[in-house]
C-alpha cells in the first residue's frame, strides 16, 4: 500500500536512495508493481526516473534489472561515463529485487 504517514514516507525514500530503485508493490493498484530507477545527467544528478507498472505475479521482480538497464542508457546518452565494474547501489549479485 501506499506509504501513509511522513515517517512511512520518509523510510520508503530513504530505502529507495539506498538500492538504487523504487520497488512498489500495490501502490498504484493492489494487482500492480511499479518499479522506477533513476536517470542522471552527466554531472550524476537524478533529473528524471524510468519507471514501468506491471502486474503483480511472480515474475514482476524480474522487472527491476530491465528497468534499471534502460535507465543507465538513459543516463549514458545524457553523457554520464559508462564505468564497467562499478555497482550501483541496490544491485544484487543475483539480479534479485527487494521490496520496499
Amino acid at each position: 500500500a501506499t506509504p501513509a504517514t511522513p515517517a512511512r514516507l520518509r523510510a520508503v525514500l530513504a530505502e529507495v536512495r539506498w538500492q538504487g530503485y523504487a520497488y512498489c508493490p500495490g501502490y498504484v493498484h493492489p494487482d500492480a508493481l511499479g518499479v522506477a530507477a533513476p536517470v542522471r545527467d552527466a554531472r550524476g544528478d537524478v533529473v528524471a526516473a524510468l519507471a514501468v507498472i506491471v502486474p503483480n505475479d511472480a515474475g514482476a521482480s524480474s522487472v527491476v534489472p530491465v528497468v534499471r538497464t534502460a535507465a543507465r542508457g538513459v543516463s549514458r546518452a545524457l553523457g554520464v561515463p559508462d564505468t564497467p565494474g562499478r555497482r550501483d547501489p541496490g544491485d544484487t549479485r543475483d539480479g534479485s529485487a527487494t521490496a520496499v
